[in-house]
């Protein structure tokens, strides 16, 4: 299935993530994150998308082991560590988390 994809049809896929996201249509968004992900493994803006879609689908302690993996690997990535901030937060009850598009 994958040879199906080349890596031009990641960035459709992310988008096609983002927009069932929005859509409330969590399962269908993680599945094209995940697709997503096999085909460009070393992007780390579907790694973000993945994380947010766990976390939509109340995933937290996927999404927490997925962003704390990238923060290490990518500590001057400031869109994971603010994700990774943010779900921190949310799990210790600080503040609500905001879902910005």
């Amino acid at each position: 299935m994958l040879a199906d994809y080349n890596k031009f049809d990641y960035e459709l896929l992310l988008k096609r993530s983002r927009i069932r996201q929005c859509l409330m249509k969590y399962e269908d968004a993680l599945l094209d994150a995940n697709l997503a992900l096999r085909i460009v493994p070393q992007k780390t803006d579907a790694y973000y998308q993945l994380s947010d879609c766990l976390i939509a689908t109340l995933k937290f302690s996927e999404a927490a082991k997925l962003l704390d993996i990238l923060s290490k690997a990518d500590p001057g990535n400031t869109m994971l560590k603010s994700q990774y901030d943010m779900l921190k937060s949310k799990k210790e009850g600080a503040q609500p988390m905001s879902y910005a598009a």
